[in-house]
């Protein structure tokens, strides 16, 4: 049996290695699918990894360095919010030239390199709670680069109402989310669910 550091080492430098190729690649990769749907794997990998090598589970924390787990988190995210928003911004520079100029001059092709991803809600409910626990001085200016529609959001709604339950040291409430929410929300939260 191989022990899951091995793997999450080969792993994460495989990932990596793939995720370098797109960044090399941009800015043209930047809203195509494939570049946003690699690094919202890579950034489940990663939490996932996180919670196994913390002992969560029984892995072992030999050799795993928490702090670069988070900075593999944290160079993960980055590229991805930055996808997100040249996915919006693309999308809203179209739609003032289709208004402008008329839909006859957009090309059919150009549409289909703009990946507009079913998960970044998800995503962004995961980063609001990783920096709750890891990183609470990144939250507040995560929070106010974040569009009113992407705030509204049940998944994202649902992370602020997390924070604030937090913060307002209502650990009842915050402990009863902790307990009924899915596993990654879960291992998000976990970095303060001690102090809780």
């Amino acid at each position: 049996e191989v022990p899951y550091i091995e793997v999450y080492s080969y792993l994460r430098d495989r990932t990596r290695a793939v995720r370098v190729d797109l960044h090399l690649q941009q800015p043209r990769s930047t809203t195509q699918r494939t570049f946003t749907e690699t690094h919202e794997c890579c950034l489940r990998f990663e939490m996932m990894s996180l919670f196994l090598l913390q002992g969560g589970s029984g892995g072992s924390t030999e050799k795993y360095d928490e702090k670069l787990g988070l900075k593999a988190i944290s160079q993960t995210i980055e590229p991805l919010l930055n996808a997100y928003q040249a996915v919006k911004d693309k999308q809203l520079a179209r739609n003032i030239l289709a208004e402008a100029i008329g839909d006859l001059c957009l090309d059919e092709e150009g549409e289909s390199e703009i990946h507009c991803s079913t998960w970044e809600a998800g995503i962004h409910r995961y980063i609001i709670l990783l920096l709750m626990a890891f990183s609470p001085d990144g939250l507040m200016t995560h929070l106010a680069k974040l569009d009113r529609e992407t705030l509204c959001h049940p998944l994202v709604s649902f992370a602020t109402q997390v924070f604030a339950a937090y913060q307002t040291e209502d650990y009842g409430r915050f402990l009863r989310w902790f307990r009924t929410t899915d596993f990654l929300t879960a291992v998000a939260m976990s970095g303060v669910v001690d102090l809780a």
